[in-house]
């Protein structure tokens, strides 16, 4: 009987053991997951702000193609005006020019 006692002891001690043994392995899962997962968030909110800045970047960067293509724009109407005005002008002249050698004629 004192052995069959000292051995069931025995064999609920090495559970108890065998328990907190498990117990302290998943503790040890559980932080090392608890870590993992910080890290995973402050990599997130890295990656949140480098896509912000892109996204900055990219917009500002569009903003001021936009604002090339219409200065752009802008002075290719100016010079087409000009070009207008410049032909308009020289055949004015070649009239002139004309009128001149006619009577001179």
């Amino acid at each position: 009987q004192v052995a069959r006692s000292a051995a069931a002891a025995a064999a609920r001690d090495e559970r108890q053991r065998l328990l907190e043994r498990r117990a302290d392995a998943l503790g040890t899962a559980l932080a090392n997951g608890m870590a993992s997962s910080a890290r995973i968030g402050d990599v997130q909110l890295e990656l949140g702000d480098s896509v912000r800045r892109v996204e900055v970047s990219f917009n500002h960067a569009h903003r001021e193609l936009l604002r090339a293509a219409e200065a752009s724009a802008t002075a290719a109407s100016d010079a087409r005006r000009d070009a207008e005005r410049t032909a308009a002008r020289a055949e004015a002249l070649e009239s002139e020019l004309a009128t001149v050698l006619q009577r001179l004629s």
